[in-house]
């Protein structure tokens, strides 16, 4: 391969991922879509349909951006629509490259949560925050600065004369260990977490009941809550918060891992 291929290569590669991170619209078909979305003047309901769209389109490119879905929790927040907003705001916590970012989202999306009246919320839980905290980027940066330490750690051993003080090894290997086994556990958590779903039903409210049994009833939760969610049939689907239960399954959306 030739450098001037190779370096072909590599911008492509930087210049797809700058755009999948960045200001969505760039292609001709989104730019458009994104523009008329983006029109303050227009109804919301007008620009909601159009942002919705935009992520059809934008999905059949291979593109997910946080950029639309913060724009759709943000004005179905205004527009009192609280499921979607809750909605869109996982998916934007889960689809921005920024620790910060993803920090914001779930602090608003613990205010809607609590609005929904659940005593129990998926927000404050350790595994789901874990999940949308230890995104790609996050878990590459960890994993190559456990790489490191681990490289310079040696390189104190491989030069026996350096001189450093103990007190100072013991310290440099009880952070590299402490970072490295949360690296671990911060992935070990991404592969295993339980798929996340939120509750959708048109008159506002989704009951549950057990045994996969309909005429069990047991409480009623309501439109937005979002579930962990233990097994997918056909026609129910079995739940494990914020209550142990089972639901209609035309009643639950699978939201992560999203695809």
């Amino acid at each position: 391969m030739s450098s001037k291929f190779a370096g072909t290569v590599v911008w492509i590669f930087f210049s797809l991922a700058s755009f999948a991170r960045g200001n969505p619209a760039q292609l001709a078909p989104l730019d458009t879509l994104w523009q008329s979305a983006s029109d303050t003047s227009t109804s919301w309901e007008m620009r909601k349909k159009l942002y919705e769209e935009w992520n059809a389109v934008a999905s059949s490119y291979g593109i997910r951006s946080d950029s639309a879905y913060r724009n759709l929790a943000y004005g179905s927040w205004k527009a009192g629509d609280i499921p979607t907003s809750i909605e869109n705001l996982v998916l934007a916590a889960e689809t921005t490259g920024s620790l910060g970012q993803t920090f914001s989202y779930l602090r608003d999306l613990k205010q809607l949560e609590l609005r929904l009246g659940n005593k129990d919320q998926l927000s404050g839980e350790w595994g789901f925050k874990s999940f949308l905290l230890a995104g790609s980027n996050f878990r590459w940066l960890l994993g190559v600065s456990c790489l490191w330490l681990l490289f310079l750690g040696a390189l104190r051993y491989a030069f026996p004369k350096l001189h450093v003080p103990h007190a100072v090894m013991t310290a440099y290997w009880s952070f590299a260990i402490v970072l490295c086994l949360s690296t671990a556990l911060l992935n070990l958590n991404r592969r295993t977490y339980p798929k996340v779903g939120i509750l959708k039903a048109p008159e506002g409210s989704v009951q549950t009941f057990t045994a996969e049994d309909p005429e069990k009833t047991l409480v009623k939760l309501p439109a937005g809550t979002l579930v962990r969610i233990l097994k997918q049939k056909t026609k129910v689907t079995q739940i494990d918060f914020p209550v142990a239960a089972w639901v209609e399954s035309q009643n639950v959306a699978k939201l992560l891992p999203h695809h």
